[in-house]
C-alpha cells in the first residue's frame, strides 16, 4: 500500500504532543476527507487527504460527498471519489502506528494505496494577510490564530506526471473537485498525493489592536473556557522594505498587554510563545494599523453603452454598465514615510507589479487547442487587464488594429471617459469588407480601409456612453514603421504597464503566441507617445467619440 522513506514515525510523536487536550486545542474529533482514485480492482489511491482537529463527536458514520464518482477526461480516465471519515484521538494514534511499523494507511475498513511518503517538520501556517498563503486554498476554516500542520509528503509523485505535464488536466482535476469540496487544489497541486493534519489553535484567540490614545500596542488574549490559562509570551515586529525597525515583547498574563510601539506603517507581525510546552500558539501574516483610509468611488450612471459584435455566427448585442470615477476621498491622517513618501512611492511600483503577475506570461494556442475556445480565453484576459488596469487608459498599438479588435476589448473599459487609444498602420485584416478600389494607389487603399472601418464602428457602436476613444493610422514621413502588438496602461507617477501580445488582435488564440508582461513598461509607453503625437495631422484620424 505504501512504502516509508526518512524519519517517518516522528508523525505520531509530533502528533501525541500537539494533540494533547489543552495543548493547542480540546479535539474530541477529527474530520478526515479522502480525496482519491477509484479504478476498480485496484485499492483506491490517494490524490490528497486532510484530516482537522475539532469538536463534536467521532461517532459519526462515513459518507461519499458526492452522488456518483467523478469522471475526468482522457488521456487520465481517472473516477475520481471524496469520502469523509470521522475518528477520535485513540483511533488517530492507531493509524499513524499501523502506518509506521507496517507502511500501511488505512483510515477505516479499507487501506488506500499510497505513494512513497516521507515526514516532514511540523509547519505553522498563520491566517491570511495582505497576500494569501497558498497554504489556506486547502486549510479548513484557518482564520484566527493559525494551524500547526504534521504532513506524509509524496516525493515521487508518479501518478501526477500527466497532470504536471498538462495545466489543463489539472485544472480539470482541480475545478470538478471544487464542486463538491471547497478547496483549491490547483493552487497547490504541489501536495497532490500527499497526507495532512491540520491543528488548529482553538485553545486561545488572540489580536493585536492599536492603542491610539497611548501611542501602543494592544495584545488581547481570550482563552477557551476549557482550557486553563498559562503564561506565554508575545513579540511583535515591523518590516518596511525588508528592513526590521521596530520591536517588542512582553509577558502575556491578562487578557490584554500593551506593548510601546511606534508602529503604523504596513509590515508588523507577531508571534505568541508558549515557553512551557516551546510551541507557536498564534502568529500572525503582515497587518498593518490604520491611521488613514482612501476610499476611491466610481459613481454608477445608470447608462450602459451598448454595441454589436460582428461574429461569424451573427451580430452579438453587447453592453456593459458604465461608472464615472471620483476623487479619492482621504479619512484620517496620511502617514509619510521619514523619506518623504519617496520609499512609499518606490514599493508601490514594485507592489503593483507584483500584483500583475496573474497574467505577466500566458500561453495560447497550439496545435491540441480548440481554436474558438482560445480566442475566447485571450480576448477575455485581454478585457480583465482593461478592467483592472485602465482607470487612467488604455492604448492599443498594433499594425494590423482594426475597428473589429476595438469592438472586441477597448469597447469593454468600464469607466466613463477614460482615454482610450488605437493606433494602427492600416494592414487589411483577411476577411474585412472593404470597398471596390477604382484604382491600385496607396492613397485610395488606404482611404478604402478607413472608411470601411467608419462603417464598422458607425454601425455597431449604438449607444457608446461615456466611451472616450481615439484610433489613429500611421503612414506617411510623420510615421515610422512598427511590428510588434502592444496593450498600454498609462499612469502618473507609478510608471506605465505594458504587455506585449504575441500576435494581432485579430489573430488572438487562432495560433500559438504569448501574452506577457514587459519589463520596464514606461519605454514603450514613451515610444508609443512619441509617434501618436507625431500623427495628430487630420488625416491620420481614422475615428474618434466623443
Amino acid at each position: 500500500m505504501g512504502r516509508r522513506f526518512g524519519r517517518c514515525g516522528l508523525i505520531r510523536d509530533h502528533f501525541e504532543k500537539l494533540a494533547a487536550p489543552g495543548i493547542l486545542g480540546c479535539y474530541t474529533c477529527f474530520e478526515a476527507t479522502e480525496i482519491f482514485i477509484n479504478n476498480g480492482s485496484m485499492p483506491p489511491s490517494n490524490i490528497f487527504t486532510i484530516i482537522v482537529g475539532g469538536g463534536g463527536s467521532a461517532e459519526q458514520q462515513p459518507k461519499y460527498l458526492t452522488r456518483r464518482l467523478i469522471d475526468l477526461k482522457p488521456p487520465l480516465r481517472w473516477k475520481i471519489g471524496i469520502k469523509r471519515k470521522w475518528l477520535n484521538h485513540k483511533q488517530m494514534l492507531d493509524v499513524l502506528a499501523r502506518w509506521q511499523n507496517d507502511g500501511l494507511w488505512q483510515l477505516g475498513e479499507e487501506a488506500q494505496s499510497v505513494g512513497k511518503l516521507r515526514s516532514i517538520q511540523p509547519q505553522f501556517v498563520p491566517s491570511d494577510g495582505y497576500a494569501a498563503k497558498p497554504w489556506n486554498r486547502v486549510l479548513k476554516n484557518n482564520f484566527w490564530n493559525g494551524s500547526y500542520l504534521l504532513e506524509l509528503a509524496d516525493n515521487e509523485k508518479a501518478p501526477f506526471a500527466p497532470i504536471f505535464e498538462d495545466p489543463a488536466l489539472l485544472q480539470d482535476l482541480s475545478q470538478k473537485i471544487s464542486e463538491a469540496l471547497p478547496i483549491d487544489l490547483a493552487g497547490l497541486s504541489d501536495r497532490l498525493g500527499n497526507i495532512v493534519i491540520q491543528l488548529p489553535i482553538t485553545a486561545v484567540t488572540s489580536k493585536m489592536v492599536a492603542l491610539r490614545d497611548q501611542g501602543a500596542l494592544g495584545f488581547r488574549n481570550v482563552w477557551h473556557s476549557s482550557v486553563q490559562p498559562r503564561p506565554l509570551r508575545v513579540a511583535v515586529e515591523e518590516y518596511q522594505d525588508e528592513v526590521l525597525k521596530s520591536y517588542a515583547s512582553a509577558d502575556v498574563n491578562s487578557p490584554e498587554t500593551q506593548l510601546s510601539f511606534p508602529s503604523g506603517n504596513r509590515g508588523h507581525r507577531w508571534w505568541l510563545w508558549d515557553d512551557a510546552n516551546q510551541l507557536l500558539l498564534g502568529a500572525s501574516s503582515e497587518c498593518s494599523v490604520l491611521t488613514s483610509i482612501s476610499v476611491t468611488m466610481n459613481m454608477i450612471s445608470g447608462q450602459n453603452r451598448k454595441w454589436t459584435l460582428p461574429s461569424a455566427n451573427g451580430a452579438l448585442p453587447t453592453e456593459i454598465s458604465v461608472s464615472h470615477p471620483q476623487e479619492p476621498m482621504i479619512i484620517g491622517e496620511p502617514r509619510q514615510d521619514e523619506n518623504g513618501s519617496h520609499t512609499r512611492f518606490r514599493m508601490y511600483r514594485e507592489e503593483s507589479k507584483a500584483a500583475a503577475e496573474a497574467l505577466r506570461f500566458v500561453q495560447y494556442g497550439g496545435s491540441n487547442k480548440d481554436r474558438n475556445a482560445e480566442q475566447a480565453r485571450a480576448l477575455g484576459d485581454l478585457r480583465m487587464l482593461i478592467n483592472r488596469h485602465g482607470s487612467k487608459g488604455a492604448w492599443l498599438w498594433d499594425p494590423y488594429l482594426s475597428g473589429t479588435d476595438l469592438l472586441n476589448t477597448l469597447f469593454f473599459s468600464p469607466l466613463a471617459n477614460a482615454e482610450l487609444r488605437g493606433l494602427t498602420a492600416g494592414g487589411i485584416v483577411p476577411g474585412e469588407n472593404l470597398p471596390e478600389l477604382k484604382d491600385g494607389t496607396e492613397t485610395n487603399r488606404r482611404q478604402s480601409w478607413i472608411e470601411a472601418q467608419k462603417v464598422i464602428l458607425n454601425s455597431n457602436g449604438d449607444s457608446p456612453y461615456g466611451l472616450n476613444l481615439t484610433f489613429r493610422i500611421a503612414f506617411g514621413p510623420s510615421a515610422f514603421p512598427f511590428h510588434d502588438r502592444f496593450l498600454i496602461f498609462p499612469r502618473a507617477e507609478q510608471g506605465a504597464l505594458t504587455w506585449s501580445l504575441g500576435t494581432s488582435v485579430n489573430a488572438l488564440g487562432r495560433q500559438h503566441h504569448i501574452l506577457q508582461q514587459v519589463g520596464d513598461g514606461q519605454l514603450v509607453a514613451d515610444a508609443f507617445e512619441q509617434l501618436w503625437h507625431q500623427l495628430s495631422d487630420p488625416q491620420h484620424l481614422v475615428w474618434s467619440r466623443p
